[in-house]
């Protein structure tokens, strides 16, 4: 009745959930809340300093994947994080960490890692839990005097200012990294907590910012910058590369394969999901004429092809996949919306299930295209009958005897194409 209410009142007025603290009671919460009632889900979202650094958990490969599965079972719906932050005070939980510089350190770890996961949820808002003092959560004291975290909390609102999170990405041994892009810009903001080199491949110089937003410059040494990282995040804003630029040095060799991978076609590997999504590189980088009858840079994966397309404006999308699903079966005939599933207008198919969890949590419409086929049963290549889906860029697979975050596997497409080429 409240929902109806605010919105006969204002139908442009946007309702909160009541918040949920953890995603531990997120599901058994949102049950409860019938889905059509509410416009985006709040949440109180705490962590321990030892998951950010992926010490006995981690908040980004595992807590965050956890959260996005949990919100696409009930409606997919934008996300507040109304309450999240660290006391610098001690205390029972993990949260309590003691200290005034480690409470701004780990508040920028948060959120760097919470907008930069790419991987289905839609974080609109992130807000520390209190600004005035309350038991060492506070940005300020007594409403005049900031902490450390006041300020490092201005440097990454600014940092971030009209950013698009691109994902973690490899910046060498022991070096946590999460990228963002701006303008022609990227923003790495990396820290190693034990003390590291952050090692990026560039087209430039870069300027780097510490948390209170001192600033400093390092110089482009050959095609890569290298910045010495402690355990304070700095911000890296450095110009993504160019063309020839975005492709030299000696990349990163694969002995599996013997292929390497360098410059932008490493930095999207290693950004959107890597060896489980993209598989190993099975071809070096090569010109190859594409459907539309034009020549351009691509590599070969075992389930993708990336291809660098440097007509276009946006940096953030000069790396393409190539559309194998399409190429490998043509789109089944359009069906009707099924209840309790996700319906793509565009290619009139549905998504349901553990295939809708697998797209919504790894990638979705950018990695793995538009559902082109229903689910279906398909005798594949080791003689077996698997349940399987299509998409613009890949089949799901379910393997139900596989461990549980093995039951959805990728069918090697990459591969499959390029062996094409060489007959």
């Amino acid at each position: 009745m409240t929902y109806d209410t605010i919105k006969s009142v204002d139908p442009n007025a946007r309702v909160l959930a009541p918040a949920v603290s953890g995603v531990g009671t997120t599901d058994e919460w949102l049950a409860a809340i019938p889905a059509d009632k509410y416009d985006i889900l709040a949440i109180h979202l705490y962590t321990e300093p030892d998951f950010l650094n992926d010490r006995r958990y981690s908040y980004y490969d595992q807590g965050l994947p956890n959260l996005a599965a949990v919100v696409a079972r009930h409606g997919n719906k934008p996300v507040w994080i109304t309450e999240f932050g660290f006391s610098s005070r001690r205390g029972a939980e993990g949260w309590y960490v003691g200290d005034e510089g480690a409470q701004a350190r780990y508040l920028v770890q948060q959120v760097a890692e919470t907008l930069a996961f790419t991987g289905g949820l839609k974080i609109e808002r992130m807000m520390p839990y209190v600004l005035n003092d309350h038991e060492g959560f506070e940005l300020v004291h007594g409403w005049t005097n900031p902490k450390p975290a006041y300020a490092a909390f201005q440097t990454l609102s600014a940092q971030l200012a009209g950013a698009t999170p691109v994902g973690r990405v490899n910046a060498g041994a022991g070096v946590f990294a999460f990228r963002f892009a701006r303008d022609d810009r990227q923003v790495d903001i990396v820290w190693s907590p034990d003390g590291g080199t952050a090692v990026l491949p560039s087209a430039g110089d870069a300027e780097v910012y510490t948390l209170n937003g001192s600033r400093s410059v390092v110089k482009l040494t050959g095609t890569e910058v290298r910045i010495p990282v402690g355990a304070d995040p700095v911000y890296v804003v450095y110009p993504s590369g160019g063309d020839p630029g975005a492709f030299t040095g000696a990349g990163q060799v694969f002995p599996e394969t013997g292929k390497a991978v360098r410059g932008l076609f490493l930095a999207y590997w290693q950004a959107n999901g890597g060896l489980a999504i993209n598989g190993l590189p099975i071809s070096d980088e090569m010109m190859q004429t594409l459907d539309d009858g034009k020549r351009y840079k691509v590599q070969y994966f075992e389930r993708a092809r990336l291809e660098w397309h440097p007509e276009i404006a946006d940096p953030r999308y000069r790396v393409l996949l190539g559309q194998f699903g399409r190429r490998l079966r043509p789109a089944d005939t359009a069906v009707a919306p099924l209840a309790g599933q996700r319906f793509f207008g565009e290619t009139g198919h549905n998504l349901g299930g553990n295939f809708r969890t697998y797209w919504e949590t790894h990638g979705g419409l950018t990695q793995f295209g538009f559902p082109i086929s229903e689910e279906f049963e398909e005798r594949l290549d080791d003689g077996h009958v698997y349940r399987v889906q299509y998409f613009e860029r890949a089949r799901f697979e379910w393997h139900p005897d596989n461990e549980p975050a093995y039951q959805v596997l990728l069918g090697q497409f990459g591969r499959r194409v390029y062996n094409e080429l060489a007959r």
